[in-house]
């Protein structure tokens, strides 16, 4: 199997950077070490004496985002995303 780019991490760019490699009509592959997509992105328990209190380390992006054209462009929306 051969790709025209490969991405290395899952995180919120890469996975930014692989859909537009994809919508320019290129195969792509993504890879991740973690079992969980999305990079600081995510929400998981950090704090390990606080089970249970999940935490989103990278908050600020939910913001950032808006001031791009990205959802427009790749059409998050139609795919569930909307912020709040």
């Amino acid at each position: 199997m051969s790709f025209d780019a490969i991405v290395i991490g899952a995180g919120h760019n890469g996975l930014v950077v692989a859909n537009y490699l994809a919508k320019a009509k290129l195969k792509v592959l993504v890879v991740e070490r973690r079992s969980t997509l999305g990079g600081c992105c995510t929400t998981e328990e950090l704090i390990p004496n606080a089970p249970g209190f999940k935490v989103n380390g990278g908050a600020i992006d939910h913001i950032l985002i808006q001031r791009t054209p990205i959802i427009q462009e790749l059409e998050l929306d139609s795919f569930g995303c909307s912020m709040l």
